[in-house]
């Protein structure tokens, strides 16, 4: 049994919360149960002492934002704080490299096999010339491409 304040909680209840649980032995899941129920008597009490009305189970989602509301003050941060923390931890503010492409475009009207085959071969000679100096890129792409982007490169 366990007591919260005035509130007792009786073994059938404790083993009836273990169910959601998850532990690797029986006192591991029963610690965490009688957590949870002692967390949630907590709750109900003190929306209780606040006349914040909560259900029997303390799942009244308006009652518990009512009691955050009173009982929980959001910091604010000022922009100098949020700058320090920013300085302070900039792996939390990283992404993944961003990888660009570039292309040429080599255009034949997807019905015109003769215009497809003779775009592939086209294709199949840059690729052997990039494949050789990967410094003509630009060249080729102003060259060959019939994308907008072929007069940057």
């Amino acid at each position: 049994m366990i007591r919260v304040n005035q509130q007792s909680l009786d073994d059938s209840t404790i083993v009836a919360e273990m169910q959601y649980h998850s532990a690797e032995t029986h006192t591991q899941a029963k610690n965490k149960a009688c957590e949870s129920l002692i967390i949630a008597e907590l709750i109900k009490q003190r929306a209780s002492e606040l006349n914040i009305e909560l259900d029997e189970t303390g799942a009244n989602d308006q009652g518990l934002n009512q009691l955050i509301e009173k009982e929980v003050e959001l910091p604010v941060a000022t922009e100098q704080e949020c700058r320090a923390y920013f300085d302070n931890n900039p792996e939390k503010f990283k992404t993944s490299p961003l990888i660009s492409g570039r292309h040429i475009l080599l255009s034949a009207p997807p019905d015109n096999a003769q215009l497809r085959s003779e775009a592939l071969e086209q294709a199949k000679i840059i690729i052997r010339k990039l494949t050789g100096n990967i410094d003509l890129f630009d060249r080729l792409a102003k060259e060959y491409s019939r994308c907008p982007s072929a007069k940057t490169g």
